[in-house]
């Protein structure tokens, strides 16, 4: 009988990128060693737009953006049959995919094939997916993974499904899941014209009354279980050849066919009968050896006194002692440096916070007028200078009769950093706008942004506030101006609301 065997997996926030890169081998995983384990196949699907090129990306917006304690993934851990070759081991792993994912989550797979104890193959399946649901409303990486929002679902994250369940639920739908595979297997084991099933069902359900036996990995390296492991598998094999080979002698037309004396046949029961031995006598040792290791691992605090005292007197472990606190020396110092770095970031970022966007993002443009009475360009009014300014020089010639052209100056100290265009973009709209250009020289840049609803981005405002510390703006050399223009009326018209406007 082949194995069956399937299990779900919850992966916390911080988790999914590295579990990914390790499905996939990639990352830190990719010298994995593959003379010990293959990676078969591994593939990725429903990604949102912004992960399709990278899968991994996705995972790592999951580990960011998911809330706090919240799930990054879902995994299905899945044995494959080795009585399946790679090809329909593929066809089968995105059958289930198919079945049971479809087209609701963002997954990435992957089907790994290491040596078992035996010395042959042991294939099986990562199938992780995000328990966010796709609905066709493109998100990016910020709004994606926010609360799901039931009355109006654009301006929330793509809802979660993880209905709540009582224990007695999850156990039974994990228990119809592991039927719907057991189904989806053995069809495809059919398929391939196998003789091999595998049964989910329990021991008990299956008749067999004996204990199961669990080994963890490092258990299953020890050289007395795995020799044990390996009899057992040699004495099952040839239980069922022997078993195969009676059933072949056991033919009337046949024995007379091919004149077979019935000593062949009592040959085959003794070799029936040898193998259940061999069977039961390893079982037995297993059951032993498995007891061994609980009674070893219930072992008293004194006898684990007395262990850690015979291993403090070893050299080894002197060094390993003085090892331990230079290393927690190290941490306690990058903790405390960690502290501090996060205080003064959270300082910076306050302080920030607090300045006008006058101050602090100092947009720069460039004004040129018009003298209208003698026909001639003056030289520029203005120069390069902070947008509050400028807006003062515009209006004061404005009134005298002249007309006059702005443009963007040059804003470099702004590049990379979003929340800086988006106020940029914002006041090169409102230009013309007294209250716009007030706002961005009197408020804060908190009241501004919530004001006038633009995103504000705290890492963005601790970086201008690192260009630009909160002291006089000096103003930069005159540079090229950009391509970028605002070109206001030849002739604005003077509004009242301006004489006593402030001095920018």
């Amino acid at each position: 009988m082949a194995i069956g065997r399937l299990s779900v997996v919850v992966g916390k926030k911080g988790k999914a990128s590295p579990h990914a890169q390790y499905i996939a081998r990639e990352g830190k995983y990719a010298k994995h060693n593959s003379d010990l384990e293959k990676l078969e196949q591994t593939g990725s699907g429903n990604m949102p737009q912004w992960a399709k090129h990278d899968p991994n990306f996705f995972w790592k917006m999951s580990d960011d953006k998911e809330r706090k304690n919240g799930t990054s993934y879902r995994e299905h851990v899945i044995a494959l049959p080795r009585e399946l070759n790679p090809i329909f081991r593929n066809l089968l792993v995105r059958k289930w995919i198919e079945q049971e994912i479809g087209d609701k989550h963002a997954y990435q797979f992957a089907i790994h094939n290491p040596i078992a104890a035996d010395g042959k193959e042991q294939p099986h399946a990562h199938i992780m997916f995000s328990e966010r649901l796709r609905d066709g409303i493109e998100r990016d990486p910020d709004s994606y993974f926010k609360r799901y929002n039931s009355k109006n679902p654009e301006r929330g994250g793509a809802k979660k499904a993880n209905t709540p369940m009582l224990a007695a639920e999850r156990k039974q739908e994990l228990k119809a899941m592991r039927d719907r595979w057991e189904q989806l297997c053995n069809t495809y084991l059919k398929v391939a014209k196998s003789d091999a099933r595998i049964s989910m069902k329990s021991l008990k359900d299956r008749g067999i009354e004996r204990e199961p036996v669990n080994f963890s990995m490092s258990q299953i390296k020890n050289p007395s279980i795995k020799k044990i492991y390996i009899e057992q598998l040699a004495a099952t094999s040839e239980f069922k050849q022997a078993m195969k080979e009676r059933d072949t002698i056991n033919v009337v037309d046949e024995l007379a066919a091919i004149k077979i004396d019935e000593k062949y046949y009592e040959q085959a029961n003794r070799a029936i009968t040898s193998s259940k031995q061999r069977i039961d006598s390893t079982k037995q040792a297993v059951t032993a050896t498995a007891d061994s290791f609980k009674i070893a691992n219930s072992r008293t605090k004194k006898t684990a006194d007395a262990a850690c005292t015979i291993a403090r007197r070893t050299e080894n472990s002197k060094q390993a002692i003085a090892s331990s606190k230079q290393l927690a020396a190290v941490a306690d110092r990058a903790i405390t440096s960690s502290k501090r770095a996060a205080a003064k970031r959270l300082e910076q970022q306050q302080q920030a916070l607090e300045r006008t966007p006058f101050d602090l993002v100092n947009i720069r443009m460039r004004s040129k007028v018009v003298n209208k009475s003698y026909n001639k360009v003056d030289r520029n009014l203005s120069g390069d200078v902070p947008i509050g300014s400028v807006i003062r020089d515009i209006i004061e010639a404005a009134k005298a009769g002249h007309s006059a052209t702005l443009q963007e100056g040059n804003n470099d100290h702004l590049a990379g950093n979003d929340t800086a265009q988006r106020i940029k973009a914002f006041m090169l709209k409102k230009i013309t706008s007294y209250d716009a250009v007030y706002d961005y020289c009197n408020l804060s840049v908190k009241d501004f942004t919530d004001k006038h609803n633009l995103k504000c981005d705290l890492n963005d405002l601790q970086r201008l506030n690192d260009i630009h510390p909160a002291e006089p703006v000096v103003e930069p050399s005159k540079q090229a101006q950009t391509n970028t223009a605002l070109n206001l009326e030849q002739k604005p018209r003077v509004d009242n609301s301006y004489d006593n406007s402030p001095n920018f």
